[in-house]
Parts: structure tokens; C-alpha cells; sequence
């Protein structure tokens, strides 16, 4: 357990300093954000919830883990003395530099190891526990490595990760999968219900597939927009950001297990064919579903001109919505999860949908252009 006093100290109430580092509380905040939430605020292992600080010359580096994954936030200091590692409680950490607001902040170590936070005349005794306790930090993953631009990490999993399974117990299924090959990258999701597969490239020749826990997918969204390079091995995965200010890097466990083969599940040559707007589509179907709390099932009726989408529950009443598109082919009567959809929709881009079906119990795809594609099952009567 960690302690935070705030209070008014004199400066030699402390032992004297032997490490020092002085640096803008914002910039050091938005460093440490993106890693703070790995470590765990309660774990068996207390050392846990603190990170690991090193600091060398004039820069910093902060570590957290909880043991399957590891990331680091490297940043320049405005002034240091002294160099060396401890341990600082994240949470603790944290909310000093929430309030700290666009001050300085300057870290303390002093003999025994008792921390000193200041900003300005605020002063934070804060008790740690050894860094000797902290684990030892995963090694990195060098080859083959691969760069993405900018935006294009955050797109790939926001358009896939939504559709995997949330049942650990299905376990290859409990994460996204990659494959790279010949300068491209394909991330796929499934739950075995529906499933999502988004394509970009990417600068790198080198080939590799891996199974990315959901909880790791989740933290490389904490690292925004940035262009990040990306290295895969047989059980870790790294990506860092090509930015240096500040620097952030992460490694984690992959998933073992063999991926499902979802080549086999996505549809060829449908012969009919709905075009629409995304945004149009997804407030119909959010209409159409407004009725149908219990049963989550809408009906779609496909016809030359247009789409009827009709929903509702026994004693709630019906809906029935018309939508006018674009359509070749027979007329299709089917039922789905409106759920299904809309969490697809809602990561649609620019170009509209192509909507392709066959019948009433083969799998639907919705696509757009040729980077991403969305297949979802449809609901069969008994």
C-alpha cells in the first residue's frame, strides 16, 4: 500500500536528496496517461500498481505492467540531478499531476528511498516500495518490424475489435488477429456470429500472423493518431510510436492457438446488391429497433427501390421503416440483430455501403471499397 500526506515542509524534514528531476507537470501527465491505466490499482502483487521511473541525463522513463503486457513513456526533463530508478505509485502519481495544471513539478528521491513531489508550495511525502520488487521489463521485440502512418493503427482496430468475442473462455476468439504480408496488413475480429476484417498498408515486406489480446487492442488506442512501427514475433508483439516526445512503446503477450480460418466464411459473387448511404442506414435501423427491446430481431425486406426494415415486441407495438436505395437483384426477405449492424455503421467511413445477399440464412457482407468488409449471420426461424 502506498501514501500520499500533502502538507507544508521545511527542507530539511527530509533526508538530504540524492536524485532530482524537475519537469512541466502537463507534458509529464500527457506522457504517463496512456500507460497509467496498466497498472492495476489492486493486485496480489502491490509493487504492481506503482511505475517503475528511471531516469538518465536529462530524459525520464516510466514503466507499468501487469505481467502480460508492458509499456513504456519516455519524455526530456527540464532539469535533473543524479541518476537511478524507484518506484512511484501510478494512481497517486497521476492525481497529483491532474492538479498540478501547467506548473512544474519536481521529483525528490531521497535516502531510504522516501519520495518528495513539489509543485510550487505544495509538497507530497509519498511512500513506495522498492523498485528491486518491480519485474523485470519485457524484452523488445526488434524483427520483422513494419511502419504504420498516422491514424491508420487507431482505424484498423476501431472498424474490427468490436466484433470479437467477449467470453474469455473462447479464447482465440477473446482478441484481433493480423496478418502482414507483402506490404499489407489484414486485422480480422469474430465472435462467430459476425465478423469484421480491415485491410491498409504499411511499410515493411517482412510476413507474420499473431493473435492480439483484447485488453493489449485496447491500449494501443491510448496511443491516438500517432505513425507507430509495429514488430511481431512468435509470442510478443511490439509498437511504438515514431514520436519522441514523448516516446511511447509497448509489448505484449500474443494469444497462442491457431485462428479460425474466416477466409471460408466470407462471402463470393452474391447476385444481389443494396447500395446506400451509411448514415441514412444506421438511423433507420436504430428507428426500426426502438420497438424491439426483447426480441433484437428486425426484419429487412429487400425489393427493387428500397428497403423495409419492420420491428417490435409483443405488447410494445411495431415498427416500419422505409428506406430508399439502390438496389439489383430479387427481393430478399431476411431478419438480423439491429445491434449487428449499427456497431458496424458506426465505424463506416466516406464511401457508401455495398450491401451484398444472397437468401434468408446465408451470411450477409456489407463492404466498403476493397479495405474493409463486415459479415454478419442472420437470424433463422425454427
Amino acid at each position: 500500500m502506498s501514501t500520499v500526506t500533502r502538507k507544508e515542509v521545511s527542507s530539511t524534514t527530509l533526508k538530504p536528496k540524492t536524485l532530482r528531476f524537475v519537469a512541466k507537470a502537463k507534458d509529464f501527465l500527457n506522457a504517463l496517461l496512456p500507460i497509467g491505466s496498466v497498472a492495476p490499482s489492486r493486485s496480489p502483487r502491490p509493487i504492481l500498481s506503482h511505475f517503475k521511473i528511471t531516469v538518465a541525463g536529462k530524459g525520464v522513463e516510466a514503466c507499468a505492467t501487469d505481467l502480460d503486457m508492458w509499456v513504456t513513456a519516455g519524455m526530456e526533463l527540464a532539469d535533473s540531478t543524479g541518476e537511478g530508478m524507484f518506484a512511484l505509485p501510478a494512481e497517486a502519481f497521476l492525481q497529483i499531476l491532474k492538479e498540478a495544471g501547467d506548473g512544474e513539478v519536481s521529483v525528490s528521491v531521497r535516502e531510504g528511498g522516501a519520495v518528495l513531489v513539489e509543485v510550487g508550495k505544495d509538497r507530497y511525502e509519498v511512500s513506495c516500495l522498492s523498485s528491486d520488487e518491480f519485474p523485470p521489463c519485457a524484452e523488445r521485440v526488434e524483427e520483422p518490424r513494419w511502419t504504420l502512418a498516422g491514424g491508420t493503427l487507431p482505424a484498423l482496430l476501431r472498424r474490427t475489435a468490436f466484433a470479437a468475442a467477449r467470453e474469455r473462455t473462447r479464447y482465440t476468439l477473446y482478441g484481433v488477429y493480423w496478418h502482414v504480408e507483402d506490404g499489407r496488413v489484414e486485422v480480422v475480429a469474430t465472435d462467430g456470429r459476425r465478423l469484421a476484417l480491415a485491410r491498409a498498408n504499411v511499410k515493411g515486406a517482412h510476413k507474420a500472423t499473431g493473435i492480439l489480446p483484447l485488453r493489449t487492442v485496447s491500449q494501443m488506442g491510448q496511443f491516438g493518431d500517432q505513425a507507430v512501427t509495429l514488430a511481431m514475433g512468435e509470442r510478443a508483439v511490439e509498437v511504438r510510436t515514431v514520436a519522441t516526445r514523448p516516446a511511447h512503446t509497448l509489448v505484449s503477450r500474443l494469444l497462442e492457438g491457431q485462428y479460425p480460418n474466416y477466409q471460408s466464411v466470407i462471402p463470393k459473387d452474391y447476385p444481389n446488391v443494396a447500395t446506400a448511404s451509411a448514415p441514412e442506414l444506421l438511423a433507420a435501423f436504430r428507428r426500426a429497433a426502438l420497438l424491439s427491446q426483447e426480441s433484437r430481431a428486425v426484419r429487412l425486406v429487400f425489393r427493387k427501390g428500397g428497403l423495409t426494415l419492420t420491428g417490435g415486441d409483443p405488447g410494445r407495438g411495431q415498427a416500419k421503416i422505409e428506406v430508399d436505395l439502390d438496389y439489383k437483384g430479387t427481393e430478399v426477405d431476411l431478419r438480423l440483430n439491429p445491434d449487428f449492424i449499427m456497431e458496424g455503421l458506426k465505424t463506416w467511413g466516406d464511401q457508401p455501403v455495398r450491401w451484398e445477399i444472397r437468401d434468408a440464412v446465408s451470411p450477409c457482407v456489407l463492404k466498403e471499397g476493397d479495405d474493409y468488409l463486415y459479415v454478419v449471420l442472420p437470424i433463422t426461424l425454427e
